[in-house]
């Protein structure tokens, strides 16, 4: 967060109508990603969306490559509890992903919600056909109130997937994330061990790759999801 506040403040306190170079680097980042994610979402959306899934992504991305640095994961200091790393790299510890998978949940949640209102529910809660079919059962009229309860308890099983799959994403968030940013750490451990630092060099370009993937797929599926959210029912445009 200090890296990332501190070189937008260091860049945008004096703004220029004919940027300077890096003024011009910032202005090129977000204009890209903002050119991204209107691709997907569209432009209304894409504009309404950016400040969170840019954030999450620049986020992602920050705390995988400062975790390459001298010092991160190699300097210890004594606890009470033992021995503990100075410095880590936030990817690593599982807090992190689980914290950003609930920011990323409640965005979705709060944008469906807020776009949609009382209709964004109704995939999670589907139960009029089969209410309409019980009542056509209590008049007696059984040949046309069958297949309605059968397709209501359908759409009931369908509605409770989708709140499953809902709090199912924050788990597939979470551990995505923490595997692959641990993994990348083991992965430089060992190679700066069993080889000279200057033949590990390759590894750390590999990490700096893989933390800026992880940091768009994170981003990207947010964003995704966002927009799935915030649809219309029955592919109507709202």
């Amino acid at each position: 967060i200090i890296v990332l506040v501190g070189f937008s403040y260091v860049v945008t306190r004096r703004l220029r109508l004919v940027p300077r170079r890096w003024q011009a680097l910032l202005e090129f980042l977000l204009g890209a990603m903002l050119e991204f994610w209107q691709r997907i979402a569209g432009e209304k959306n894409g504009r309404r969306f950016f400040p969170v899934v840019a954030t999450i992504f620049l986020f992602v991305a920050f705390n995988a490559w400062l975790s390459l640095l001298p010092g991160f994961g190699s300097i210890t200091v004594h606890t009470a509890e033992g021995e503990a790393h100075l410095l880590r790299g936030a990817n690593t510890d599982i807090n992190m992903p689980l914290a950003l998978a609930l920011v990323s949940f409640v965005s979705v949640e709060y944008f469906g919600l807020r776009m949609l209102g009382v209709r964004y529910l109704g995939k999670f809660v589907n139960a009029g056909g089969f209410l309409s079919s019980m009542r056509l059962l209590l008049r007696g009229n059984l040949k046309a109130s069958l297949s309605g309860l059968m397709m209501g308890v359908i759409n009931i099983f369908v509605g409770i997937l989708e709140a499953l799959s809902e709090f199912i994403r924050i788990i597939s968030f979470t551990f995505r994330l923490f595997g692959n940013m641990t993994a990348g750490e083991i992965l430089l451990l060992v190679a700066t061990f069993l080889i000279p630092w200057i033949f590990a060099l390759p590894f750390y370009g590999l990490e700096l790759l893989v933390g800026f993937v992880q940091a768009l797929i994170f981003g990207g599926l947010t964003l995704i999801f966002l927009t799935v959210a915030v649809a219309a029912p029955h592919g109507s445009e709202h």
